[in-house]
């Protein structure tokens, strides 16, 4: 809960004798956050894996339960000429950017 801070609360902004005041925002005060650190970095976790999980969940179904002779017959000249790494370093990549993309809330969390 956020509350605002009155003239004479001892947050409020002072003011000297020879200077003008100058309207700014108010001073807020936290009073409750209602996030936690830990709870974001729980949170960042929870975005950053289910999602791969899933994928790999029904990727995993559909191979088994798909045309599976179809599909290893595609992977078969992939696999030889080593271009299954580029399918690998995309996932990777795209975890990266998932990382560099929420990792930021743990601190956001913390203001």
């Amino acid at each position: 809960m956020l509350t605002l801070a009155k003239s004479g609360d001892a947050n409020a902004p002072q003011k000297s004798a020879g200077t003008r005041r100058v309207a700014s925002l108010p001073q807020l005060q936290i009073a409750h956050c209602p996030t936690l650190p830990h709870q974001m970095i729980f949170l960042v976790a929870m975005v950053f894996i289910v999602p791969v999980v899933l994928g790999l969940l029904i990727a995993a179904g559909i191979y088994k339960y798909g045309r599976t002779a179809a599909y290893d017959a595609n992977m078969k000249p992939l696999i030889a000429k080593d271009m299954h790494w580029v399918y690998l370093a995309v996932v990777v990549l795209g975890r990266c950017v998932a990382f560099v993309n929420m990792y930021p809330m743990t601190y956001k969390s913390k203001v």
